[in-house]
């Protein structure tokens, strides 16, 4: 072991950490990956392998018998909470797949760990770390459009249902709105400046998948149950209105009867607006209305430039681009729409103290 690099270990031996955190983590040279921990030992076993490290059979052994002194959370959702605590009181900073909880409650506790124990926690949202969007969130930051008062966020797949866990309400806390809607909620509302959510509608559809379409790819979980469950949302709708006056419209699918496409932004302010894909720029010069299209080169793999700043920041102890309390804002518009869903109602949120 090479002194002075920072001892990383992995938490989950699915499809996220051995296609997304582990790779970044190998490509960079300040790390040393120490263990990979999963409940199944031979996933475990295998995939530390794969990178060289050792397999644990739990986080008290990978922060003990390996060292790690920062920890990436890669399990289903409604673990998130429980392992990052432990992770975080064991001494280790945390880096935490989206979305970091499934109740506002968790999640507030996982943000408070953090913060009383001086510990690095940072939520993973790769498309924060799109060229596109540091490029607007530059011009948000110069006051180049004003005041935003309306964003609208969407994004549509064709059949795009990534099956395993991610289908099972109890493992993921919802379907589509809690696996890609929650990349369309936080990049939206970053890009409007990060508002207060004061009131939330939400509406979710199970009305396509499971589907038997063929010739249709699907997220390739390493992690599927014996027996398939789908009992979660194809299709999120939501409205969410903030306090200082500005509004968001968000969908989102797995599956839906209209064109596939990535996700995509609108922002309309008072001095001027934008769309995110593809990037331009909607302004009046000299009164004459403009668009123009910033020059940004091509992404590169925002999986590696997410994790990179996570040891950025475990280094020079900086605060991370996405902090644990805006990750704590995320979860409440979550579990907001979600109730407002199901209880057919608008849902009022409690200011944050």
């Amino acid at each position: 072991m090479a002194d002075g690099k920072i001892k990383v270990g992995v938490v989950g031996a699915g499809a996220v950490a051995r296609l997304a955190h582990l790779p970044g983590y190998a490509a960079d040279p300040r790390v040393e990956i120490v263990g990979v921990v999963d409940t199944a030992q031979h996933r475990a076993e295998a995939l530390a392998e794969m990178f060289g490290s050792q397999a644990y059979p739990s986080i008290a052994a990978l922060l003990s018998e390996g060292g790690a002194q920062a920890v990436s959370i890669c399990v289903p959702n409604s673990v998130h909470a429980p392992l990052a605590l432990e992770a975080l009181r064991g001494g280790a900073d945390v880096l935490i797949e989206k979305p970091m909880a499934l109740e506002p409650s968790e999640a507030t506790e996982i943000a408070a760990t953090a913060r009383s124990d001086g510990r690095v926690l940072m939520v993973g949202m790769t498309h924060r770390f799109t060229n596109r969007a540091t490029v607007l969130a530059r011009y948000l930051d110069a006051g180049r459009f004003g005041r935003i008062y309306h964003a609208r966020a969407v994004w549509m797949r064709r059949r795009g249902d990534p099956g395993g866990w991610f289908t099972d309400k109890k493992y993921s806390g919802g379907g589509a709105m809690m696996d890609i809607g929650v990349h369309a909620l936080d990049l939206a509302w970053w890009l409007m400046g990060r508002p207060e959510p004061v009131r939330v509608t939400g509406s979710l559809h199970r009305e396509i998948a499971p589907y038997e379409t063929e010739f249709v790819g699907a997220w390739p979980t390493a992690d599927r149950p014996a027996e398939a469950v789908f009992d979660v949302d194809d299709f999120m709708a939501a409205h969410i209105q903030f306090e200082n006056g500005a509004s968001l419209e968000i969908s989102v699918a797995w599956a839906v009867n209209g064109p596939d496409g990535s996700l995509d932004l609108d922002l309309y302010g008072t001095k001027g607006g934008a769309r995110l894909n593809p990037l331009t720029v909607y302004t009046e010069e000299e009164g004459v209305v403009t668009n123009s299209t910033p020059l940004v080169p091509s992404d590169g793999d925002t999986w590696t430039d997410e994790v990179r700043h996570f040891v950025d920041v475990v280094e020079s102890r900086a605060e991370p681009l996405i902090t644990g309390e805006q990750g704590v804002q995320v979860v409440r518009m979550l579990h907001a729409i979600s109730q407002s869903a199901e209880q057919g109602r608008q849902v009022d949120l409690e200011a944050e103290g």
